[in-house]
């Protein structure tokens, strides 16, 4: 009985996470989601797992499946019935965003304040588990800059990882919105590539902050957190610098 509501447990996660990613439209309408063996990879689940949560999404309309080929996004999220006056809050940002690109800077900085805290938490709640989670999503990581693979979804991985060690599902899942506006807006657009020595910075930032959070030591995984994420900071303004030239 355990085992069936851990695994419960999994595919729910795995389809809050997509769907959440097309209601932004990270993932637009006709593109692909990403395949089973990443999704496994990612959420360390079964391929039984995963099945079942692109069936709930394929239940509720917002993706289909083609045999051989993958899964596909059918449809954005459906708007919330009755209530045409509501306006979400991380809608209206994305939509002040697109009209002002300079707001994603204020995105970076709630970023900062959110994920400095968060790492803090991690750091003194963080098990085992939770470390050995972030050291293999940090290697898929890795892995997959060497090869010159995208590392998007990679790196968004090992920050949820992190996040999920602080124990605060309301942190996790404000985490998980900011992040999905952040790559959407920035790093799934620019046309920045990283080189090798870039990647092995962030890979040498991202080993100091889970060396932090395995000494469990809150004020050492928040220096190298702050450091990390100010870095991407000065990348935004960069990018923003170019683009209004």
């Amino acid at each position: 009985m355990i085992q069936n509501k851990n695994k419960v447990k999994i595919s729910q996660e795995i389809v809050n996470y997509l769907r959440e990613q097309i209601k932004i439209g990270y993932f637009p309408i006709e593109s692909q989601i990403p395949i089973e063996k990443d999704l496994m990879l990612q959420f360390h689940a079964s391929r039984v797992s995963i099945r079942e949560a692109l069936a709930i999404l394929a239940n509720e309309g917002l993706i289909y499946t083609i045999r051989g080929k993958g899964s596909f996004v059918k449809a954005r999220f459906p708007s919330i019935p009755h209530q045409e006056n509501y306006v979400d809050f991380f809608d209206e940002l994305m939509r002040k965003t697109n009209d002002n690109p300079t707001y994603i800077l204020f995105i970076m900085e709630l970023r900062k304040i959110l994920e400095c805290g968060m790492v803090e938490l991690a750091a003194l709640r963080a098990t085992p588990k939770n470390i050995i989670e972030m050291k293999i999503n940090l290697r898929a990581f890795s892995d997959a800059s060497k090869e010159h693979k995208e590392t998007v979804t990679l790196d968004y991985a090992l920050h949820y990882s992190i996040a999920k060690a602080s124990k605060n599902e309301v942190l996790s899942n404000l985490l998980n919105k900011l992040h999905n506006m952040y790559y959407q807006i920035i790093l799934s657009k620019r046309e920045h590539i990283k080189t090798n020595e870039e990647f092995k910075q962030l890979i040498a930032e991202h080993e100091r902050i889970i060396r932090a959070i395995e000494k469990h030591d809150p004020q050492l995984a928040k220096e190298a957190m702050s450091k990390h994420l100010e870095r991407s900071h000065h990348i935004a303004e960069s990018i923003l610098i170019k683009h209004m030239l």
